[in-house]
């Protein structure tokens, strides 16, 4: 006090007169037969008898509640149970009537009394003063006093209402399935036959909206009240909330297993192509899905018992329009081979994802599996379209190829001679019916060539050699043959 300059003093002093003069409030006008002087008026009038904040000269001499101590010495005036100090003199309901003397001062509906000296949101702001007690966003005169899920709490400190789990902050006061109950105490907000409490306060789909909320609460294009119940791939996600529900791999908006169809072929654009001839079926140039596959690794030697690897496939969409599909081995070799992770895919232009395929051989042999992916080109598509990779590899004790494939012999010893064995295909002796086999390599037999039904050869000195039908230029090689033709 003793800081102010002498013109505040002078001009406080001024204005605690005047509104004595207009109230005849003797705290004041008796001033002088206390011998008081007007300094000693205004330290007096800014004193805090009590210690509430509030200067005596504010709360003066009356005596609000009754109880025999005047106002300036009461540290509770209105005697509502929270004290001036908490109340304060500000007006926050604006009705002109300070806050310590006033039974509801925020005016919510809901006396002092009842609301008390308590922080429940821990704001700053005892809730006799707060219009938000709890802090949800909802205001108390909204909320009221019910104890709506009969917790024992008054909704307007309850940060669930209606006791679902999900708080009323969520929720909000909104009423989106037009029952007239606001969501934070309605038990269905949206409607949809599932109540919030199971649906949760979760954003599955991220749209922005919880799923309590939400009509389609994981977005796959399927309304919540016709998703059926239950948890189909014991996930520990309800169907509702799940939009894989099968564990597929493919989302349900694109599942035919959970009831998506493909679209009949048609001629979208008007070209006259029918849409599975059509490499622009909508008209826009293009622009479908294409995946891609690569491995790591494809190819191991070296295979015996035990030997275990693990192929990692990536599926890679390399086109600008979404894809699903489905994953498959052939032919089955399980356990041998065993794809890892759902058969099914999802791929977003540019998108990728792997699956790996564990290998354990039992043998010392080759192995080899295809992994195949099979997709449509776009959700609008009824076109399957497959790309495949050869996984595998060679055994440590593998026989090598048929190393001569005119020989006779079943080099690789795997009970196939020459070109009846896989190995030869390749071979330019195994692709011609009318060309020489190839030198024998032993001088005294001469030359070999194939016979009439290309299985096997015969010895150049066999007049059947240069018979009719076989090319002049054989003949011309093998100086056993014209000696030998007639």
């Amino acid at each position: 006090m003793k800081s102010w300059t002498s013109l505040t003093r002078t001009l406080a002093l001024v204005a605690l007169l005047l509104s004595a003069a207009c109230t005849g409030d003797s705290w004041y006008t008796n001033s002088d037969r206390m011998g008081l002087n007007g300094t000693d008026v205004l330290d007096a009038a800014f004193a805090d008898s009590d210690g509430d904040g509030i200067p005596d000269g504010v709360e003066g001499e009356g005596d609000s509640d009754g109880d025999g101590t005047p106002d300036y010495l009461d540290d509770d005036s209105d005697d509502d149970g929270v004290s001036d100090a908490s109340e304060g003199a500000g007006d926050p309901d604006g009705d002109g009537v300070p806050s310590y003397l006033d039974d509801d001062s925020d005016g919510d509906g809901i006396d002092d009394a009842t609301e008390g000296e308590v922080d429940t949101d821990g704001d700053g702001d005892v809730d006799a003063i707060d219009d938000d007690s709890d802090g949800d966003g909802l205001l108390d005169a909204d909320e009221g006093t019910t104890d709506s899920d009969g917790d024992g709490l008054p909704d307007y400190v309850d940060e669930d209402s209606d006791g679902d789990g999900i708080e009323d902050a969520v929720e909000g006061d909104g009423d989106p399935d037009g029952d007239g109950v606001p969501s934070y105490l309605d038990d269905d907000s949206d409607g949809d036959g599932w109540s919030d409490a199971e649906e949760g306060g979760s954003d599955p789909d991220d749209d922005g909206l919880p799923a309590s909320l939400d009509d389609d609460a994981d977005g796959d294009g399927i309304a919540d009240e016709d998703e059926p119940e239950g948890d189909l791939d014991g996930d520990g996600t309800p169907d509702l909330l799940d939009d894989d529900a099968d564990g597929d791999g493919i989302p349900d908006a694109v599942d035919e297993d959970y009831g998506w169809v493909p679209p009949e072929p048609g001629d979208d654009d008007d070209d006259g192509w029918p849409g599975d001839d059509d490499d622009d079926d909508d008209g826009g140039g293009g622009g479908g899905a294409m995946v891609a596959l690569s491995a790591s690794p494809s190819d191991v030697t070296g295979i015996g018992p035990g030997t275990v690897v693990d192929f990692v496939v990536t599926l890679t969409n390399q086109g600008s329009g979404e894809v699903t599909g489905v994953i498959s081995l052939a032919p089955s070799q399980y356990p041998i081979f065993d794809l890892e992770g759902a058969s099914g895919f999802f791929l977003t232009p540019g998108g990728s994802t792997e699956r790996t395929v564990h290998f354990e051989a039992e043998a010392a042999t080759s192995y080899s599996i295809t992994f195949s992916a099979s997709y449509y080109p776009d959700p609008s598509s009824s076109t399957l379209e497959e790309v495949s990779i050869v996984l595998g590899g060679s055994g440590s004790d593998a026989p090598e190829p048929e190393a001569i494939c005119v020989d006779l012999i079943d080099n690789d010893g795997d009970g196939l001679t020459d070109c009846a064995d896989p190995d030869c295909a390749a071979d330019p002796a195994c692709s011609a019916t009318d060309w020489c086999c190839a030198i024998s390599g032993d001088a005294s037999t001469s030359s070999l060539c194939w016979d009439a039904d290309a299985v096997s050869c015969v010895c150049a000195a066999d007049n059947f050699c240069c018979g009719s039908g076989w090319d002049a230029g054989c003949q011309s090689l093998y100086t056993g043959c014209g000696a030998t033709c007639n």
